[in-house]
């Protein structure tokens, strides 16, 4: 032991022993790790969280999901009865009338063009109207069969048959020519015949005073000669292009207003009653061409229906309804209806129905739609007894798994197996 060489004490150095001295160390160093530890069992639990929240909101969304896919429909089976139909009945726009008529007119131009394929077997010649003028007395003048007309280009053109021009008239100290109408024929057959608007004057007066004063004015074109073997317009084509135009505005009248009223409305076929009149033929008949466009003013009066008045009056010959009870007639576009006599301008029609009608029953299908969303599981197939007029029905879920009946009455979905609209 060493002492104090001053005092003879013993010196007090380095008393605690090594190993006290080492176990600080080791403590210090024990709780970092468990401090390591801690954290990382936090971060560990943190992320737990978040991938169990993340799971659950992926499991949200594909409920979600399926329930947005997810479709309840109802198979409606209603009451059915098929019987054979043949009365008359009558519409009218009269108020009280058991079938009420409305009368809806369309019009339209139409244009239709046509090929020529029949060629004349021989010559023909050109023809076509004039008017001829007496201005040279107030006293009538007669014209002989055969009187000859002469075009600016030398090409002659006859009147068949005799004829009386009518005299002029004086108004104010002026005459005023008489005049008339009348068919003339080329002098020969062949196409160069064929001229347009023109003056023409009458050989047999040249040298008289009336030469100037009795002279003709085409009021149509000299058309249709031709030297055989030639393609002609003829009144045929043009009659029967006028059929088709009408035949093809008939089509398409029924389409053109059906777009524009309900589905309720009916449109029979015979009910349609189109007019075409030719405003036009380019060329014009007994012209030489190969082609020819015809244009034509249609115009149609419609006869609009009701399908519910037509199925009530069906119904009230054929079955025994009960009071409440309503039905449609779901084939009756394929019924037969004939217009036995119409009246557009009364507004009256009366027409026969026959056939095989298909007589299905009305219900409220709202407030079916209604009354399911409200029950419960149990009570949804009770629900249908509440309607008469349905004989069976079948809820079908989709997915099949997903017995998800929607609150919304507006989700449920109604079908009708071989029932038509």
């Amino acid at each position: 032991m060493e002492r104090n060489p001053s005092s003879g004490r013993p010196l007090m150095r380095d008393i605690a022993p090594k190993s006290s001295r080492l176990r600080l160390p080791k403590k210090t160093a024990t709780i970092s790790i468990k401090k390591k530890e801690a954290a990382k069992e936090t971060q560990s639990n943190k992320f737990k969280t978040v991938v169990l929240c993340g799971a659950i909101i992926f499991l949200a969304m594909i409920l979600i999901f399926v329930k947005s896919l997810a479709e309840v429909r109802v198979s409606v089976t209603p009451r059915q009865f098929v019987s054979d139909v043949d009365l008359n009945l009558e519409a009218s726009s009269n108020s009280t009338a058991p079938i009420s008529l409305e009368i809806v007119s369309s019009e339209d131009t139409v244009e239709l063009d046509g090929t020529i394929d029949k060629v004349s077997a021989g010559t023909e010649k050109a023809q076509g109207q004039i008017v001829i003028f007496n201005a040279y007395s107030t006293e009538s003048q007669i014209l002989v069969a055969s009187t000859r007309f002469e075009a600016p280009g030398g090409k002659i053109y006859r009147i068949r048959n005799r004829i009386t021009i009518p005299g002029g008239r004086m108004e104010k100290s002026k005459l005023i020519p008489g005049q008339i109408e009348v068919n003339v024929y080329a002098d020969a057959a062949g196409a160069d015949y064929n001229i347009g608007l023109s003056d023409f004057t009458i050989p047999g007066f040249k040298g008289t005073p009336k030469f100037d004063k009795i002279y003709a004015r085409s009021k149509t074109e000299m058309s249709g000669g031709s030297s055989g073997g030639a393609k002609i317009v003829t009144q045929e084509i043009v009659n029967n292009l006028l059929a088709q135009a009408q035949e093809n505005f008939h089509g398409s009248v029924k389409n053109k207003i059906q777009k524009d009223l309900p589905a309720s409305v009916y449109i029979p076929e015979s009910g349609i009653d189109v007019k075409v009149t030719l405003l036009s033929a380019d060329p014009k008949v007994n012209s030489v061409a190969d082609n020819v466009r015809i244009k034509a003013k249609a115009s149609a009066e419609v006869a609009v229906l009701k399908r519910s008045d037509i199925a009530k009056a069906l119904s009230a010959k054929y079955l025994d309804l009960k009071s409440g009870e309503n039905v449609q007639i779901s084939n009756l576009d394929d019924l037969s209806f004939q217009v036995l006599n119409k009246n557009f301008a009364e507004k009256k029609i009366t027409f026969k129905v026959t056939g095989q009608a298909h007589f299905v029953w009305l219900f409220d299908e709202v407030a079916l739609k209604k009354d399911l969303a409200g029950a419960s599981r149990q009570a949804r197939q009770d629900v249908f007894k509440n309607y008469s007029a349905i004989d069976r029905a079948e809820i079908k879920f989709t997915p099949s798994w997903l017995k998800f009946f929607p609150s919304d009455p507006d989700k449920i979905k109604l079908d009708y197996p071989g029932i038509k609209d």
